[in-house]
């Protein structure tokens, strides 16, 4: 089951998307967790041209995430994905 909720930030004379976040809840993972390297690239894999330029595990209310923040075409993403279940909780567009 997936589930996604967002806002977004335009500019209110162009129509610009200027910021968006979007929240994933997902169960993707079957067994086993998933690794940093998975992690990164779960994260790449949702633009084109992406570099990560900041990664770090961290712990939220005892679960093991992942967090990290990518640049792609000049617009930065940050994301948290959660380890055991390999779903994206947290997916920030920055323009």
């Amino acid at each position: 089951m997936h589930q996604r909720f967002g806002q977004a930030e335009l500019n209110a004379e162009t129509g610009e998307l200027r910021e968006m976040e979007l929240t994933y809840t997902a169960t993707l993972r079957a067994q086993g967790e998933l690794t940093a390297g998975e992690a990164k690239e779960l994260a790449l894999s949702m633009v084109q041209n992406g570099r990560i330029v900041d990664f770090e595990t961290e712990r939220d209310d005892g679960r093991k995430q992942y967090e990290g923040e990518l640049i792609a075409d000049g617009v930065k993403y940050d994301f948290t994905i959660d380890a055991a279940t390999g779903g994206i909780l947290e997916w920030e567009i920055d323009r």
